[in-house]
């Protein structure tokens, strides 16, 4: 009776913690020449679920915009490459932007990329230079801006056009994708926060790509591929290896007018919050002996 009670919880508690992350995963879609987007949820086999809201009046002029966690809160990052300037804000537990949290004027005006990554738990910043294949490494600080650069380097290709942080079998890990060869590579990341082992490489891919991005869905890793000249999505689940997985869903009827696609979340809790998954668990076990 006690094995079935416990199998019967661990059941409940499964379904409630899948639930609760596919309702709180999110895509946004930013349109810079309008200032405008659009929020949608995620479904939890991978596909767009519902659409959350648009958005009007935000600046035409952002470059970039990228999810991220610092400090235990879930967060957005807006940068401007032509002056420097980037902002910094709270993601309120409905998905939409809270307070804000922190600004600069002072980066490069130079940055092609930016991308949030983890390793060991610990929230980085990554800065990829198109023109120079330099890119520096930052720690994040818990109030959303940068803490101290932990890497540097100028030896990475000139031709990454998109970098991308992800999951596979439970591993951090780096995407390069140089779109005018259809070519990417796949890198563990390294304890330093640096590049570790690649894992994987194709040519295979398509030329066409504008934007990849990573998200979660039914508790998988998953990747999503936009064609911005057909207005075209392909998503697809993350092999244990790093690479791709099976095709779960794909749709011709985006707009082609999206400049930036980006995955964001409010089920990321602070570390110092207990977490009612493994609590239960624990209780569970308790019962079970």
């Amino acid at each position: 009776m006690i094995m079935k009670l416990k199998e019967w919880i661990t059941f409940v508690l499964l379904f409630i913690a899948a639930s609760t992350f596919s309702q709180n995963n999110y895509m946004l879609f930013y349109e810079a020449p309008t200032g405008s987007g659009s929020m949608y949820t995620i479904a939890s086999h991978g596909g767009l679920g519902n659409h959350k809201g648009a958005i009007n009046g935000w600046r035409s002029t952002w470059s970039d915009i990228e999810y991220y966690t610092a400090g235990g809160k879930n967060l957005k990052l807006f940068y401007e490459n032509s002056s420097g300037s980037a902002k910094m804000y709270e993601i309120d537990s409905d998905g939409t932007l809270g307070n804000k949290v922190n600004q600069t004027s002072s980066w490069r005006n130079s940055w092609t990329d930016i991308e949030y990554y983890s390793v060991n738990g610990h929230d980085l910043m990554l800065f990829y230079q198109g023109s120079t294949g330099s890119a520096a490494m930052y720690k994040l600080a818990d109030n959303g801006g940068l803490e101290r650069k932990i890497g540097a380097t100028n030896n990475w290709r000139k031709t990454w056009t998109d970098i991308e942080y992800y999951r596979a079998g439970g591993k951090d890990m780096l995407l390069f994708y140089e779109s005018s060869k259809g070519y990417a590579a796949m890198y563990e990341i390294a304890d330093n926060g640096g590049l570790g082992r690649k894992v994987t490489e194709t040519n295979n891919w398509r030329k066409t790509w504008s934007d990849i991005e990573y998200y979660r869905a039914g508790g998988k890793d998953m990747l999503l591929f936009y064609e911005k000249s057909t207005g075209s999505g392909t998503m697809y689940e993350v092999a244990n290896s790093g690479g791709l997985g099976r095709k779960v869903d794909q749709t011709d009827k985006w707009r082609n007018s999206w400049s930036e696609i980006e995955y964001y979340s409010t089920a990321h809790k602070a570390k110092r919050k207990p977490n009612p998954l493994k609590e239960g668990l624990r209780k569970i076990k308790k019962i079970g002996n």
